[in-house]
């Protein structure tokens, strides 16, 4: 299990996408933890925002909801930014983004690129 928990990891560093989808889900979900704002983590942690519409999208096909297997394109988190760069006024939490831990991020980055990183 321990041998098989870092060729996953492995994986993200190397950039390398797993042979099957519903690997990315178990990937990614093992990285990945409920953020909650009353308690966001230890002083330093991370956390990252990511376009609901992608996240959506992804944790569809990487859970086998979508039969089609589609491909996905780059994460594109223009909508959740300004002309200046800078977060929009008005964003909702689930619906306009998701906030996802640092190793997420790292994992579905190396996986599908995108930006901007927010």
């Amino acid at each position: 299990a321990v041998v098989r928990a870092r060729g996953r990891l492995a994986r993200v560093d190397l950039r390398l996408a797993p042979r099957l989808r519903h690997e990315e889900g178990e990937i990614v979900g093992r990285l990945n933890a409920p953020f909650d704002p009353e308690s966001p983590g230890r002083p330093g942690e991370m956390w990252y925002l990511i376009s609901s519409r992608w996240f959506e999208k992804w944790s569809d096909i990487s859970s086998g909801a979508d039969s089609k297997f589609p491909e996905l394109p780059t994460i594109d988190n223009s909508p959740l930014v300004d002309s200046s760069g800078s977060l929009r006024i008005g964003l909702c939490d689930r619906a306009d983004y998701r906030v996802i831990t640092k190793g997420a991020w790292r994992a579905l980055r190396a996986w599908y690129g995108g930006s901007p990183e927010l």
